[in-house]
């Protein structure tokens, strides 16, 4: 039985009064509080409320609020609420109080009206402003610091409530912060209205630093900024000091004469009003150096000799020169303003004025006569040394005799060098037929100096000794050829041919060819002939065959020996290097497929998509890149190059942002193509590239707009459109994430729905109709507010949205119709034209048949001062018009806002169409505003100015100032007419001040005379005018370039003697500068020099010319400067600039001096074993001439040697002289011949060509002894030859013994000791970087472990040399040919430190899904060796690490590496076959055992990846046989039930799954999502019979056309099936855990499923609602076996209660009642006196009622008292406290954050029957099944426990002392937290009674209302366990 509500009682009686009371009364203002007496601040939001008027009427009749008066401008009120917002913005400047009139009008038209009035509160919302802007002031540079620059500055503000005003210096930029720095300034007073001071001076000026300043002022009132620009000028006086313009670095040679003038120091006085003369003066370098005081000249003081111990060498001295003013009769001082110092470096260079010299005037060496051509001659080190420095230290040295057999190493030395002589031509060294001694003269010549040279000489007498034996030679050193790797077998590739004098088998018939360090043998020789040629092999190009990509270079050595090659016979050998050309035979490799994904609106893949190409080929090419099969040409290829080395790769990048739908394949949003790569014309590899397009779902769909209204007729019938709505989603709509579904929520009553959502463009529509059989009643309802939902088909998760729809149904023409807004305040301009539309007024009438006619009345005007105009003095009332149909409000007459500034019209509006005509009020008021008609003005028409060029950035140049009569300049701008760029002035918006921003220069290149401008400036007044002028800006030329000469320095040469006539050499100079200043004049200055007399130049053409009597001696001055000045403006000499250069003359030589020998005498000695070309000593004559007259050629005197001993013989053959270097050396034997020769040597110039009679001659005596010889050389065992050659295994180890060499010496003592040496280039040592020999027993050890592959041979030069004084040492060399092991494993590619990956089929082919393959190829890996001998490099391959069935179907080529299939591939069990590949040398290698646990760091060790691509080859599969849901009688059109999930183990397109029902299905008032599988209604089930409301439906799944099946059944279910459970726990806790709450139903045998209708606050009995208890309504259903019945809420009540009586788990969800559901959704009071009456019976009855039911209830609350009482004592449990709530804790309800989180493990075995313990609750996975997901989507998940029965007597895990109770519990259970792991303990509070609540779910299955049957499981269902 419902009760009367307590809110229903209240209405009836006011209904009772009403009818008891008067009928028509004045409505009553009961609060006006909002507008009146009020005070809101003028910053107050427009938009926002102010407060609401409080009204009513005593006739209960619904009232209306309207507003005029001065408050309509600024406020707005709501009609039907009284609501009163701000509409514009306050301003208390110019009304700070508004008053107004309200009033308030009831139906029929009753008007109740009360003045108001507000106050306005001042703000701080107007800025500060000065009272002059852009001050401009001069101030001159020597103005005394605190000055005063400007004297008075004002700042004013209008406001009152801001702060105190203050102004500072701005620094906020680099151009006004340093002039905050010099100026500053002064406050004199200062308030919230103004702040009063001036600008005083803080720093002293100069203007030479800068000239121009600009002080930003800004003023800060607390809130508001304003700036002020003030531009100081900065005048100039005479306080600036000199400035050098000649002071630059100088050079100057040694040895000059004192008093040479290097320089000439130039300053000038800066100052502009007036220059002085200078003087200058040398304070720091006066030691070697002066200065002329007048001139400026510099010279030396003292002689400057470079090469003096104690001369500072290449260090530059520091000169210090200080430059004075000289001021009229005023002593010279040392004032910093008319003084200044500059420093500049003076280097002195060095000339050539020493000899190189030798550390000894003579040298003895021996030498074997087989030495071979290239060895040093061992044991000779001579040392040179040449103290000048720079380039005149630099000699050659070169033999002077015997140059064709020997030569000096080095051939060049700097300062000094250590060297040796070594065999040019071994040929002539010949014991038995040659000299056995040679005598050399040396020489060290001076090389790159001037003449003349100077030469060092020194004698080597080189001694022969004899060997028995000659070797064959090559004509070569070494052979050079290049092949190509594809070069035929039998191509020759050298012709070798040694050559031996001797005759027979020891000669050239006897020699024999070999060949060594041939691995692998690519090569031949012929034995006989010498011929390599390429040696036969099958694939030229390719392993084993010659292949560049394997060795690119090959070193050999090819030996010829004599005897017809016996052991004894003479080997000479050779090294042969072959050079590999590279063919581009090798395609290019790249992966063979390329995927990446891409973000929408991006253009780079999120892994950059970069192809990158492996080609060992160096040659072919280029290497381009093309995108091939691209249809959408979105994508783009570039070749780039590494930035950490030389590879080009490709980079594919989007030639936009991609948007998803840009894909072709809309499916999965893939791009699919390929990129090509071609390598030359005869090579290209293509791969295949697929981007995936990633559209996220980060966009929620929403509807436009968020709120529909429609209205319909009370009488509109079924089936009837009502409104189109619309959604749109920002997420592309060609994906799940942007296609919509709209459905209709709650609120309609189902009596609308959505017909069907389709796309349109980028939007979703959807029309709503009414559902079939729906009804409308104004009365009843006359407004639906309906929710709309709008959800997108996004995954993984979709996104939803809502809007609302509001439908009104609309009664008969009975209403007023309503002018809305009632007050309306619009502005218009008073230049308006008549006819003009300025407004629209707008009406609403309920009525749908309505016709509204408009019209007005003017009742109050106002002019422009504020006062109320009366109309006899100015008619306003006709000013404006009315349309009657459209309400349009239009101009009627001039305006003039000074007569009437503001107009008032009562609005009316009439509804013709109602019986009698109906009518609505309103207020119009009109502003009118000024019009701005009066332009600003500049105070010229054009400005002309004048500047001249080069002015500093930011100087000041003028302001350009603007006026308005009317208003306030806003702002001025500048724009540069011509030229265009660049801009060379800046312009301040606030003042029109023009500042210089960009370097203006007059002269070439930019010629900049003339800038055109045009200056704007536009005033505040509305609309806003603009002014415009013109401005030229002439720019004046100034001398501000200096000239410039065309040549840094000139060069010319004269001849030695007397020279006239014009000097060779062409002088030019420029000046970029017009007019005078680009003149130059040219003049000579004084060097203080002998020879500057000899010469005078043009000063117009620079021409120089030398007097007829000059003479110049070369060897007195070979090198003379002089310097040329060139100056500007020669008829200005005030701003002259000056600039020099040096031309440099060289004095060509004549032959006018004869040689001289440097010694009276020349001694020398040889000894008698020295072999023919000894050098014994040089003799040196100098000429000081130079070139051919200095070249003198040596000859000994005819017949004038003569002998100590007469027994000599013919001496004089014995002797000869070197031509050219006057070296002495032996030309015959002179064995046995010791004695003294004496003889004459003659020197003559003009390298001895006397033809013309101009060569001299002079003669010097020599003297030379000839001494007898002691030691012998060592002679060489082992090797027993030259060239000999070892062989030596690769990758040993360091100190392996190489060879044991030995060297025999037949001498005694001393000279019998033999050490061994490595003979590295001139040095001797005991180690190379790869060998090291004992110095006592000649064992060689390796010094490294050898690489064949990095060097395959070497050449070591061995000398033995002995003790002696002098020591003797002999040469030979040995050849280590290095032979090749296996040391290196095959390798694949590699990139990043690991091997790439192969990922197969090749292009073009493809491995699909269940088809069967029989050796269908896939491609093939290639892995290489560096290992060069072909049995140490073949590779074989080997399957790894596949899966057996991968085993059994893939196999690989034993050498090829093939790979190919063979069998049946199952996409669903293998994506892709994945194996490792294994290159090895050996079939049998194991070696994969080391790299088990680390094979992806196995360079041999490759991975591939065959993908398989998919097939449809299997059908969808649904989760579940049969689903289940619930829908409500009263529930909405389209609304989710329930959804249906199917899968296929296909993969991509293969996937995609349609749902759909059968027809009959369909019929029965349902369809499916097909994409989504979501169930919805599509009729309303507010009347199905109850036998027709348990519906099944069969569902169908389809995947291309293979189709799976299911059945859902659906119960409909209405008030009558509804219970309501009362459960003591807030809302807010109870929602979380609704699926506990649906499991403890559940688990009532009797009930099958059930299902949760809806959830509220709970509502106690007198209607008001408790937060802290909740209700919860529910329906289910049974299963008898013969089918499901739906539960009436009676039966339902009373199985839940049975159960609550049976069952202590409704207790743990604090579950305490439970009823049928009884809400009463109230009634509907009409205003008919029947019904009154009919309320009146009812309320008597229903007031007897009442005290019937309270009796009954005391009853039963103390039956249920006791009933809890009997309960709470069997079950020992805690009395829960009455409400609103208990306190006893459950953290089913809890969801508060706990302190310490403690992470439980999982609930063991529970103690067998008779030992109890202590229940708890825990929270259930959220997967706990997809039913209860589908019927509440939005829900958390909740808590549910599994159980497990276990055997009796298992143990327990803890322990709890057992409660007094013994709880009912079934034996053998297990409990077992499924999920979550992790749960809060429950606070110690919660444990004090020791027992807590148990709800547990023994359905193995998630809940039953989920499983396919949808039968009840039966066994144990609670327990309790101990925490």
């Amino acid at each position: 039985m419902g009760v009367l509500k307590p809110g229903s009682v209240v209405f009836l009686f006011i209904v009772l009064g009403m009818v008891d009371g008067q009928l028509s009364r004045v409505p009553v203002i009961t609060n006006a509080s909002a507008i009146n007496d009020r005070y809101l601040p003028e910053t107050f939001p427009v938009g926002s409320v102010i407060g609401t008027i409080e009204a009513y009427d005593p006739d209960g009749s619904r009232v209306y609020f309207y507003l005029s008066g001065e408050g309509g401008e600024y406020f707005s009120i709501n009609v039907d609420t009284g609501v009163i917002s701000l509409k514009k913005e306050l301003d208390f400047e110019t009304d700070f109080e508004i008053r107004s009139t309200i009033s308030v009008v009831d139906e029929i038209g009753e008007r109740q009206t009360t003045d108001v009035k507000l106050f306005v509160l001042d703000e701080n919302d107007i800025e500060p402003y000065f009272d002059d802007y852009g001050i401009f002031q001069e101030i001159s540079e020597d103005e005394p610091v605190g000055s005063v620059v400007v004297s008075f500055i004002e700042v004013q503000d209008d406001d009152i409530q801001n702060s105190v005003i203050s102004v500072v210096c701005n620094r906020s930029s680099a151009l006004f912060s340093d002039a905050c720095d010099k100026f500053a300034l002064n406050e004199s007073a200062r308030s919230n209205k103004y702040w009063r001071g001036s600008l005083y001076l803080a720093q002293s000026l100069d203007y030479e630093e800068r000239f121009s300043y600009a002080v930003l002022l800004t003023a800060f009132d607390g809130k508001y900024y304003e700036s002020n620009e003030i531009h100081i000028e900065v005048t100039d006086i005479n306080d600036t000091p000199p400035k050098f313009v000649a002071a630059v670095p100088s050079v100057i040679y040694e040895e000059e004469p004192i008093g040479t003038v290097f320089q000439r120091i130039s300053a000038e006085d800066q100052d502009t009003a007036f220059r002085r003369n200078i003087s200058y003066e040398l304070i720091a370098g006066f030691d070697y150096f002066q200065i002329d005081n007048i001139t400026g000249e510099l010279s030396n003081r003292q002689r400057l000799d470079y090469d003096a111990d104690a001369f500072p060498r290449g260090i530059p001295f520091e000169l210090t020169i200080k430059a004075r003013e000289i001021i009229p009769n005023a002593p010279i001082g040392n004032d910093p303003l008319t003084t200044a110092t500059v420093n500049i470096k003076v280097t002195v260079l060095d000339i050539n004025d020493n000899t190189p010299l030798f550390d000894r005037t003579s040298y003895t060496a021996t030498i074997d006569e087989n030495i071979v051509a290239g060895s040093n001659v061992p044991g000779l080190q001579m040392s040179v040394t040449d103290i000048d420095s720079g380039t005149f230290n630099s000699f050659r040295l070169v033999t002077s005799n015997y140059t064709n057999i020997f030569a000096v190493i080095p051939g060049s030395g700097d300062a000094s060098a250590s060297a040796s002589l070594y065999v040019v031509n071994d040929q002539p060294i010949d014991y038995e037929n040659g000299p056995i001694e040679y005598i050399l003269e040396v020489e060290a010549r001076q090389i790159n100096v001037p003449n003349p040279t100077r030469t060092g000489t020194t004698t080597v007498t080189i001694k022969v000794k004899d060997v028995n034996d000659i070797t064959p030679s090559f004509p070569q050193d070494t052979y050079y050829n290049s092949i190509s790797e594809r070069t035929r077998p039998g191509t020759v590739i050298f012709d070798l041919s040694a050559t031996d004098p001797e005759v027979g088998d020891f000669g050239e018939p006897g020699i024999r060819y070999q060949l060594y360090g041939n691995i692998p043998p690519h090569f031949a020789i012929n034995e006989m002939t010498g011929v390599v040629t390429v040696a036969p092999c099958a694939s030229p190009g390719e392993i084993p065959c010659i292949d560049y990509e394997q060795k690119r270079k090959y070193t050999l050595t090819a030996s010829a020996t004599d005897n017809k090659g016996a052991e004894d016979g003479r080997t000479r050998s050779v090294q042969l290097i072959i050079d590999i050309v590279d063919e581009n035979d090798v395609p290019p490799a790249i992966e063979a497929l390329y995927e990446r994904y891409i973000l929408e609106n991006e253009q780079v893949t999120i892994n950059p998509l970069r192809i990158d190409v492996t080609d060992p080929d160096t040659v072919g090419g280029p290497l381009t890149f093309q995108i091939v099969g691209d249809s959408t040409n979105l994508w783009q290829i570039v070749a780039q190059r590494d930035p950490n080395g030389n590879q080009f790769y490709g980079n594919i990048t989007a030639t936009r942002p991609i948007l998803y739908e840009d894909a072709p394949d809309q499916t999965n949003g893939q791009f699919r193509f390929s990129v090509q790569v071609q390598d030359g014309p005869q090579f290209s590899t293509r791969a295949d590239v697929v981007i995936n397009v990633l559209d996220i779902n980060n966009n929620a769909p929403v509807f436009s707009p968020r709120e529909f209204v429609e209205r319909i007729p009370e009488n509109t019938g079924g089936d009837i459109f009502v409104v189109r709505v619309t959604a749109s989603d920002g997420d592309a709509p060609s994906t799940g994430n942007g296609v919509l579904d709209i459905n209709v929520g709650n609120g309609g009553r189902g009596k609308f729905y959505v017909n069907k959502t389709v796309q349109q463009n980028d939007e979703f529509v959807a029309d709503i109709y009414t559902t079939s059989g729906a009804t409308f009643n104004f009365d009843q309802q006359d407004k639906y507010d309906i929710e709309l939902i709008v959800r997108d088909r996004g995954t993984p998760s979709s996104k939803m949205g809502t809007g609302k729809l509001t439908v009104f149904i609309t009664d008969i023409n009975n209403r007023n119709p309503i002018i809305r807004p009632t007050f309306e305040s619009v502005t218009v301009s008073e230049n308006t034209p008549i006819d003009r539309s300025i407004h629209q007024v707008s009406a609403t009438d309920p009525d749908d048949d309505s016709v509204l006619r408009f019209s007005f009345e003017a009742s109050f005007a106002t002019d422009g001062t504020g006062a109320q105009v009366n109309v006899s003095n100015y008619d306003y009332r006709n000013l404006f018009r009315i349309d009657p149909i459209s309400g349009n409000v239009f101009v009627n007459g001039s305006l003039d806002r000074d007569r009437a500034a503001s107009i008032t019209f009562n609005l009316l509006v009439q509804d013709t169409a109602g019986i009698p005509v109906q009518e609505g009020t309103g207020i119009l008021l009109i502003h009118i505003t000024e019009y701005n008609d009066q332009p600003p003005q500049f105070n010229l028409t054009q400005y002309n100015i004048e500047i001249e060029e080069e002015l500093n950035i930011n100087s000041f140049i003028r302001n350009l100032y603007c006026t308005d009569e009317d208003d306030k300049i806003d702002s001025y701008s500048l724009i540069q007419d011509e030229p265009r760029r660049p801009t060379f002035f800046s312009f301040y918006s606030t003042s029109g001040a023009m500042l210089v921003e960009n370097r203006i220069d007059y002269d070439e290149p930019n010629r900049i005379r003339e800038i055109k401008l045009t200056a704007f400036c536009k005033d505040t007044g509305t609309p806003q005018l603009t002014a415009s002028t013109k401005v030229v800006v002439t720019v004046l030329n100034i001398n501000d370039n200096y000239p410039v000469f065309d040549r840094p320095l000139y060069e010319t040469n004269i001849p030695e003697g007397r020279a006239g006539g014009v000097l060779g050499v062409n002088i030019q100079a420029s000046d970029i500068d017009s007019g005078d200043y680009g003149v130059l004049r040219y003049r000579l200055l004084d060097t203080n020099s002998q020879y500057d007399r000899f010469f005078s130049i043009d000063e117009n053409t620079a021409e120089i010319t030398i007097s007829p009597d000059a003479v110049f001696d070369r060897e007195d001055t070979g090198f003379l400067g002089i310097q040329v000045e060139a100056y500007d403006s020669p008829l200005d000499s005030r701003v002259r600039r000056r600039t020099s250069v040096p031309v440099y003359i060289t004095i060509d030589d004549i032959n006018d001096n004869c040689p001289e020998f440097l010694n009276g005498l020349y001694f020398g000695t040889v000894p008698e074993s020295a072999e023919d070309g000894t050098s014994i000593i040089d003799v040196i004559a100098t000429d000081k001439d130079q070139g051919l007259n200095a070249q003198i050629v040596y000859t000994i005197k005819q017949n004038s040697i003569t002998s100590s001993d007469p027994r000599s013989g013919n001496i004089q053959n014995l002797f000869d002289v070197g031509r050219t270097n006057g070296r002495i050396i032996v030309t015959n034997r002179m064995k046995d011949l010791t004695a003294l020769y004496k003889f004459v040597l003659i020197a003559t110039d003009l390298n001895g060509d006397n033809s013309t009679g101009k060569a001299c001659s002079a003669e010097v005596p020599v003297e030379i002894e000839v001494l007898q010889s002691l030691n012998r050389a060592p002679v060489w065992i082992r090797p027993p030859r030259r060239d000999f050659v070892i062989y030596v295994l690769e990758s040993q180890y360091e100190g392996m013994l190489v060879y044991n060499a030995k060297a025999d010496d037949t001498n005694v003592g001393k000279s019998g000791v033999v050490d061994y040496y490595f003979l590295d280039g001139d040095n001797l040592s005991s180690k190379t970087a790869e060998f090291r020999i004992n110095r006592v027993t000649g064992v060689i050890r390796a010094e490294v472990e050898f690489d064949r592959e990095e060097q395959d041979t070497y050449f070591l030069t061995l000398m033995a040399k002995d003790r002696g004084e002098p020591a003797a040492s002999s040469e030979t060399t040995l050849i280590v040919v290095i032979l090749d092991v296996n040391d290196n494993e095959p390798k694949f590619p590699m990139k990043d430190g690991g091997v790439i990956p192969l990922i197969l089929p090749e292009s073009g082919r493809d491995v699909r899904d269940g088809r069967s393959y029989n050796s269908f190829y896939l491609g093939k890996c290639n892995a290489t060796d560096a290992d060069s001998d072909h049995k140490n490099n073949e590779i074989y391959y080997e399957l790894l690490s596949a899966k057996d069935e991968v085993r059994k179907i893939i196999n690989v080529g034993w050498t090829t590496c093939e790979i190919v299939l063979n069998g049946i591939v199952d996409y669903e069990r293998h994506p892709t076959l994945e194996f490792d590949i294994l290159a090895k040398n050996e079939k049998n290698d194991d070696t994969v055992r080391r790299y088990r646990k680390k094979r992806e760091v196995n360079p041999s060790i490759q991975h591939v990846i065959v993908m398989v691509t998919d097939e449809d080859d299997n059908p969808p599969t649904f989760t579940q046989d049969m689903y289940f849901g619930f829908i409500s009688s009263d529930d909405p059109y389209r609304k989710t039930i329930l959804e249906v999930t199917a899968t296929d183990a296909d993969a991509g397109d293969n996937t995609y799954i349609s749902y759909s029902l059968s027809t009959v299905s369909q019929e029965k008032g349902f369809d499916i999502d097909p994409k989504v599988g979501s169930i919805f209604n599509t009729k309303s089930f507010i009347d199905v019979p109850q036998e027709d409301r348990n519906i099944q439906l069969d569902v169908i799944a389809t995947s291309k056309n293979q189709p799976a099946s299911a059945q859902a059944m659906i119960f409909v279910i209405s008030p009558s099936n509804v219970a309501k459970l009362k459960v003591n726990r807030a809302l807010s806790d109870v929602q979380p855990f609704s699926q506990q709450i649906v499991n403890t139903l559940e688990s009532n045998n009797d009930i099958a499923l059930a299902y949760i209708v809806k959830m509220r606050n709970h509502i106690n009995n007198d209607g008001n609602e408790v937060e802290t208890a909740t209700d919860v309504f529910v329906a289910a259903v049974k299963n008898d076996g013969t089918g499901y019945e739906i539960y009436s809420a009676d039966d339902l009540v009373g199985r839940i209660n049975k159960d609550r009586d049976e069952k202590d788990s409704y207790n743990a969800i604090y579950i305490t009642s439970v009823e049928a559901d009884s809400d009463d959704d109230g009634f509907t009071l009409e205003e008919d006196a029947v019904l009154i009456i009919l309320i009146i019976s009812i309320l008597l009855i229903v007031l007897a009622l009442l005290l019937f039911c309270l009796a009954c209830y005391c009853i039963q609350k103390k039956d249920r008292k006791k009933k809890k009482k009997i309960t709470a004592a069997r079950h020992a449990i805690v009395q829960p406290i009455p409400e609103p709530a208990e306190i006893s804790f459950n953290p089913v309800y809890d969801n508060s954050p706990q302190e310490d989180e403690v992470v439980y493990t999982s609930v063991k075995k529970v103690r067998p029957l008779g030992s109890p313990i202590s229940p708890v609750v825990f929270p259930a996975p959220p997967n706990l099944g997809t039913f209860a997901s589908d019927l509440r989507p939005e829900e958390d998940p909740v808590p549910v426990i599994e159980t497990e029965v276990l055997p009796a007597g298992s143990p327990q895990v803890q322990s709890i002392p057992a409660p007094k109770f013994e709880p009912e519990f079934e034996d053998r259970i297990e409990t077992e937290v499924i999920e979550p792991p992790e749960l809060p303990p429950p606070p110690p509070e919660a444990l004090v009674d020791s027992t807590i609540d148990v709800v547990i779910d023994d359905s193995p299955l998630p809940s039953p209302a989920h499983s396919s049957a949808g039968s009840k499981q039966s066994g144990p269902n609670v327990t309790t366990v101990v925490i």
